[in-house]
């Protein structure tokens, strides 16, 4: 017991020292099995990142079978889709070039009888932007005839639309000029013009701006470009516009149009002025309707309708006729007429 008293600060010194021995051990230890743990899990996810490495890039199957799936239930949802909007619509005629200008002559004579027994104003001997073929008798080369038939019905269509909308009168209608004509010989004799036409340049511009067929379509659709300019009440214009805005939806003449407005202006005129001798108002200045022409000029092998529609002329001042809004207004549109092709171009590999 002496010898522990006299060395008790050394037993207390040796006491600690064995607990701080003993803690290092257990930290140490501590320390060792973290270690390993870590070294072990870093060994699996070197051995997952190898196997990953050595799978293929591409998906499994059955993500192949679940997406081919899908693939065919669009495809078939976008076909029914296209269908079911291209019922009803415009579509191309096979014919000879005769036979175009013979549905030429039979069909054109019915709708001036349409305008007269509606009083629709016409200019004098129109043909609907087919004079050369209507009038001159020219034949159109074979290549173009599925187009022309295109155009023309489009254009039949759009004027039973004009006639079902109550206007007073058709100024012009312009349809792009396309096609080459064929003399009386059978040798092209250039690029087809209405009066007034564009010179060329113009022309070749205005192709290449309305292709039947734009850049941006991808085979779904073709398009067919028109100016048109008439004339009638602002609440007849403006249920013309409705009503092109729905023809997409709306059965006209039993054949659908999808047109689209892409530019439009309106001017009011006052009764009673005259137009100019080729067929156009003056410039500038309160315009004013001019009388209706009559159909073309009947001839020996295609009598066309005969007789003048004469205007209805309001007698009240133009402050009344705004108020009661039944003043004349002349609208000048560009009309793109599009018809759905359902032959959808297959995307680019990547």
């Amino acid at each position: 017991m002496d010898f522990i008293k006299k060395n008790l600060w050394l037993f207390i010194a040796g006491g600690l020292a064995l607990a701080l021995l003993l803690a290092a051990v257990v930290f140490l230890y501590w320390q060792v099995s973290g270690f390993r743990g870590v070294n072990t899990a870093l060994s699996e996810e070197q051995d997952r990142l190898q196997e990953l490495h050595r799978q293929s890039p591409y998906p499994n199957e059955a993500n192949v079978q679940v997406v081919q799936s899908n693939l065919f239930l669009l495809t078939r949802y976008e076909r029914q889709l296209t269908d079911q909007l291209r019922q009803g619509q415009i579509e191309e005629r096979k014919m000879q070039p005769v036979d175009f200008n013979y549905y030429l002559q039979t069909t054109i004579p019915k709708m001036f009888a349409q305008a007269e027994q509606q009083k629709i104003g016409l200019p004098a001997k129109f043909a609907f932007g087919f004079d050369t073929y209507y009038h001159a008798g020219r034949l159109p080369a074979l290549a173009d005839v599925p187009r022309l038939t295109v155009q023309f019905q489009m254009i039949e269509a759009l004027f039973h639309l004009l006639s079902a909308a109550r206007i007073s009168e058709i100024v012009s209608l312009e349809r792009t000029r396309f096609d080459q004509i064929t003399a009386p010989g059978g040798e092209p004799a250039g690029v087809g013009r209405l009066q007034h036409a564009p010179p060329a340049e113009e022309t070749a511009a205005l192709k290449a701006k309305y292709a039947i067929e734009p850049p941006e379509a991808g085979g779904l659709y073709t398009r067919e470009h028109f100016s048109l300019t008439v004339a009638g009440s602002d609440e007849i214009i403006m249920g013309l516009l409705n009503a092109l805005a729905r023809s997409g939806a709306a059965a006209t003449n039993q054949q659908k149009i999808f047109a689209v407005v892409s530019r439009l202006s309106l001017t009011s005129y006052e009764p009673g002025e005259k137009k100019t001798a080729d067929g156009r108002r003056p410039a500038g200045g309160v315009r004013r309707p001019a009388s209706r022409a009559a159909p073309p000029e009947p001839e020996a092998e295609n009598p066309a309708p005969g007789g003048k529609v004469v205007p209805r002329e309001d007698p009240r001042p133009q402050e009344e006729r705004v108020i009661a809004g039944r003043e004349v207004v002349e609208a000048q549109m560009e009309l793109d007429l599009f018809r759905l092709t359902g032959k959808a171009q297959e995307p680019a590999a990547p």
